[in-house]
């Protein structure tokens, strides 16, 4: 502090000054009294006595200027937070001032305020604090899709589910393309081809959408073992009766019934197919008629369903083939029994099939295959086409018979398909026909 005196000699202005330290009643900023202690100085100060060596007043101590600004941050939805940080400015290193940084509460995927708490909160009076703010962002996280391979199936393959998983655990959508459709996570065949099945998730505000998988595989003509629930059904009086593993076509008299699968199946190249039958015998009648197998490309498509009894239901199918399974002589000039337990292949290529084995329509035919028909017993049928010339077919492993056999002559549809499927018939008599296990390859 300075200070002014009086009562010095003119000759000595100049050789005497009069300064002092001052002291602050308190260090914080604000208007405080001040009181200095004075002394004299220079070359004449020794020559004079300062009254009062004290001195009062007031005087302002002003805030100093300072600020708190967080940086800004991120994570990724579901991580942890990081710790927060900032930058303080202005205050004095004494006063040990520290901050803690925040944000606003929230855990899905946006933008949160960070704000700056400063301590010691006593010395915070002291400053112009200038607080910022910035900002927090919480970015969805990326997410995958595993999806593994599907094995190549036959076209008359049971639906199956989809399990592709999603990283996130969010549920995953499927599309189909080619010969299949998808409902939810169930695939269904529709045809021989090919099929591509897409997993996707669209994402969440929480998740990114993930990178779509495709898998593709190959459906091949045939079945493994056909559910016989699926099978596309005619008939008359109660039957068919199906479940999945077998169906019943006839089990009383005056019953005639038919069942195909429903896609149609390439057999031009060749192919073997296989299939178990049980006849067995009714209260009080004789066993009658018998079923077929039947291949046809016919216009009623699985309506088709011709009459009953000697008929066995393929009579009048166009563009058929059957491999007839016969119990009962029919004796009537249009059918032309041998007797009641033979079998036989007929057909009239794309006219109207015939049961008449006195006509062209027969191409073979075994009276005396080694077996009983309705025994009763379960028998398993096999049988094979060459894809050009020779139908075969095999009864407990035993060959029946053998038929020249050109299915191009049926009228095929493109690519050489047709339907596959049974018919049988009862007539005044009757029996119960059961036919399970049945598979089918292509060549």
């Amino acid at each position: 502090a300075s200070c002014a005196v009086t009562g010095v000699f003119s000759w000595d202005t100049g050789s005497v000054t009069c300064g002092g330290t001052a002291t602050f009643s308190s260090v914080n900023a604000g208007t405080w009294p001040v009181t200095a202690n004075l002394t004299l100085a220079g070359g004449a100060s020794g020559n004079y006595v300062l009254t009062p060596a004290t001195a009062s007043t007031s005087a302002t101590i002003n805030k100093a200027n300072a600020s708190a600004t967080p940086n800004a941050n991120s994570k990724i939805y579901s991580a942890a937070d990081p710790a927060l940080t900032g930058t303080l400015a202005g205050f004095l290193a004494a006063d040990n001032v520290t901050a803690t940084y925040t944000r606003a509460a929230g855990e899905t995927a946006g933008n949160y305020v960070i704000n700056a708490t400063l301590a010691l909160v006593g010395v915070l009076g002291n400053y112009n604090i200038t607080y910022s703010t910035a900002l927090f962002t919480i970015n969805p996280a990326p997410q995958s899709i595993t999806f593994g391979a599907l094995a190549n199936l036959q076209s008359g393959a049971a639906d199956f589910g989809l399990t592709a998983t999603a990283s996130s655990g969010l549920a995953v959508t499927y599309q189909a393309a080619g010969s299949c459709a998808v409902n939810g996570n169930t695939v269904h065949l529709t045809g021989a081809g090919n099929c591509t099945i897409t997993a996707a998730q669209a994402g969440t505000v929480n998740y990114l959408p993930a990178t779509s998988v495709n898998q593709s595989f190959t459906i091949s003509d045939g079945f493994a073992s056909v559910d016989f629930t699926t099978l596309s059904q005619q008939g008359a009086n109660g039957v068919p009766i199906a479940t999945p593993t077998q169906i019943t076509m006839t089990n009383q008299v005056n019953q005639s019934s038919s069942a195909w699968f429903p896609v149609k199946q390439t057999v031009g190249n060749g192919f073997t197919t296989q299939f178990n039958f049980q006849i067995s015998s009714l209260p009080a009648t004789q066993v009658a008629d018998g079923f077929a197998f039947v291949i046809q490309n016919s216009a009623d498509g699985v309506t088709a369903l011709g009459p009953g009894g000697g008929s066995l239901g393929y009579n009048g199918i166009t563009n058929s083939l059957a491999v007839e399974f016969d119990t009962y002589t029919n004796g009537d000039p249009s059918v032309n029994d041998p007797n009641d337990n033979h079998v036989a292949v007929q057909s009239n290529g794309a006219a109207a099939n015939s049961p008449n084995h006195a006509t062209a329509a027969n191409l073979a035919i075994n009276a005396s295959p080694g077996f009983t028909l309705a025994d009763g017993q379960l028998h398993t049928v096999k049988i094979t086409y060459n894809g050009t010339s020779t139908l075969t077919v095999f009864v407990d492993n035993i060959q029946v018979l053998t038929a020249p056999v050109n299915l191009a002559n049926l009228g095929l549809a493109n690519g050489g398909k047709a339907l596959l499927g049974f018919t049988s018939a009862s007539g005044a008599a009757g029996e119960q026909t059961v036919l399970s296990a049945w598979s089918f390859t292509a060549n």
